[in-house]
C-alpha cells in the first residue's frame, strides 16, 4: 500500500524513466494492434472481422479494467501495479503465441493482456500524478514511450522473420519483460502530504474534465482510424502514406516537448484552449485535404496538438488529484472512447464523406468547451487560492503543501 502521505517534491529522472516505460508498455497493445491482427491472419487462419473481435476484447479490457481500478487505485503501490500489469500481459501474449487457433482461448488471452495493460497505464498515471510539475514528467514520459514503440515496430518484423507469422506475439512478450524492471523506479515517486477528498471523483470538475477529454478522444480516434483511408482516397503513393504516417510520431515528441517546456509556466485554461483548438483545426486539414500537402500537414499537426493536448488533460487531473484515481478513470474513459470511435467513424465513412469525418473530430474538440471549461477553470482558481492561504498559513490548509 502506499503511504497517504508524501508531497510534491519530485520530478526525478528515475520517475520520468518509469512513466516512460510503463507508458510505453501500456501503449503497446494498441500500437502494435496492426502486427497482432495480421499475425491472426496469418498464422491463424482468422478473418478480417474476427481479428477485429480480438482487438476489442484488448483495447476493451485495457480501459475498462483502468475504470474499474480507479476508485481503489491509490491505496496500491505503482511498482506492484506496474509490475504485476507487465508480468500479465507478457504470460498473455506467450499463451496466445502457444494455443491453437481457436478463437475462446485467443479472445481470453487478449482480454488478460488488455487487463495487464491497463494495470501498467494504471501505473504510469498515478506514478507522475505526485510530482511537482506533472505536466512535465507526463510529456517527457510520453516522448520516452513514443521512442520504446518506434523501436518496438522495428523489431516486431525481425521476430515475423525468424519465428514465423506469430512472431510479433513472444517478441512482445520478451520486450515486456526485459524492461519492466525500469518501473521499480516508481519507489522515488513522492506521497501526499494531505490525500485529496474522497469523492473526488464525483466532483463537477472532475466530472467536466473526463466529459472533454472522452469527447475530444472519441471524434479524433474515430479520424485517426480512417487517415489511411485517407490518403488512399486521395491516390498518394503507398510509400509516400507510410512516410507522412511514420513521421507523425516525430510530430508527437514535439508536441509532447512543448507541453514539458510550458508546463507550470503557462496558465493552464489557455493552454489546453490552444491544445483543443488546434487539434479542431488538424481534423478539418485531414477531413477537408485534396492533395499530399494538405494530407501532411493535417496528419503532422494532429499529432502535435493531440500529444500535446494529452499530456495537458493528464496533468490537470493531476492538479484535482494527485493520488491518480482521476487521472485512470480518464485515461480509461479516453480509451474507450477512442475504440467507439472507430465503429462511429466507419458508418460516417460508408454513408457520409471524409469531410463529414473531419467535421466530427472539429466538433468532439470544442463542442464541450462552452460548458465544461468554466466548470474547470473555476476549480483551478479555487485550488490556487487555497493554496496560496495554505502558505501564509500551513496550519488551516486542506490542500497540499511542500513538505518541510
Amino acid at each position: 500500500m502506499t503511504s497517504a502521505s508524501a508531497a510534491r517534491t519530485s520530478d526525478s529522472i528515475a520517475l520520468i524513466l518509469a512513466v516512460a516505460v510503463a507508458s510505453g508498455i501500456a501503449h503497446l497493445g494498441t500500437s502494435t494492434m496492426p502486427f497482432q491482427v495480421g499475425a491472426l491472419m496469418d498464422g491463424r487462419g482468422l478473418s478480417a472481422s474476427l481479428a477485429g473481435v480480438f482487438g476489442l476484447f484488448e483495447i476493451g479490457a485495457l480501459a475498462i479494467s483502468m475504470i474499474l481500478l480507479s476508485p481503489v487505485v491509490h491505496r496500491f503501490s505503482s511498482v506492484t501495479i506496474s509490475l504485476a500489469g507487465a508480468a500479465l500481459a507478457a504470460l498473455a501474449h506467450a499463451i496466445m503465441f502457444l494455443i491453437p487457433a481457436t478463437l475462446p482461448p485467443l479472445l481470453a488471452g487478449a482480454t488478460l493482456a488488455g487487463i495487464g495493460y491497463g494495470l501498467v497505464f494504471a501505473a504510469a498515471i498515478t506514478g507522475a500524478s505526485t510530482a511537482r510539475n506533472p505536466d512535465r514528467v507526463y510529456a517527457l514520459g510520453n516522448v520516452g514511450a513514443i521512442l520504446f514503440i518506434v523501436v518496438m515496430m522495428m523489431i516486431i518484423p525481425l521476430a515475423s522473420a525468424r519465428l514465423g507469422a506469430m512472431g510479433a506475439f513472444p517478441a512482445i512478450a520478451a520486450l515486456i519483460l526485459i524492461v519492466a524492471p525500469a518501473m521499480l523506479r516508481f519507489r522515488s515517486r513522492p506521497a501526499l502530504l494531505t490525500p485529496p477528498p474522497a469523492r473526488v471523483l464525483s466532483q463537477p470538475a472532475t466530472i467536466a474534465l473526463l466529459v472533454m477529454w472522452a469527447c475530444y478522444s472519441l471524434g479524433t480516434g474515430a479520424l485517426w482510424s480512417f487517415a489511411e483511408r485517407i490518403g488512399t482516397r486521395l491516390a498518394i503513393d503507398p510509400e509516400m502514406i507510410a512516410t507522412i504516417l511514420s513521421a507523425s510520431t516525430a510530430c508527437g515528441v514535439l508536441g509532447s516537448v512543448v507541453a514539458a517546456l510550458i508546463g507550470g509556466r503557462l496558465p493552464r485554461v489557455p493552454a489546453m484552449l490552444v491544445g483543443l483548438a488546434g487539434t479542431a483545426l488538424s481534423c478539418v486539414l485531414m477531413g477537408y485535404a485534396d492533395g499530399t500537402v494538405s494530407f501532411a500537414l493535417g496528419v503532422l499537426t494532429y499529432w502535435i496538438f493531440y500529444m500535446y493536448q494529452y499530456a495537458l488533460f493528464l496533468g490537470t487531473a493531476a492538479m484535482f488529484d494527485a493520488e491518480g484515481r482521476l487521472g485512470t478513470l480518464g485515461g480509461g474513459c479516453e480509451r474507450l472512447a477512442f475504440a467507439v470511435g472507430a465503429p462511429i467513424g466507419g458508418l460516417i465513412v460508408d454513408h457520409g464523406s471524409f469531410g463529414m469525418l473531419g467535421l466530427l473530430g472539429f466538433a468532439s474538440c470544442i463542442i464541450t468547451i462552452p460548458v465544461c471549461m468554466p466548470i474547470v477553470a473555476r476549480t483551478l482558481r479555487q485550488r490556487a487560492a487555497a493554496t496560496d492561504r495554505s502558505h501564509e498559513s500551513p496550519d488551516r490548509s486542506t490542500e497540499y503543501a511542500p513538505a518541510p
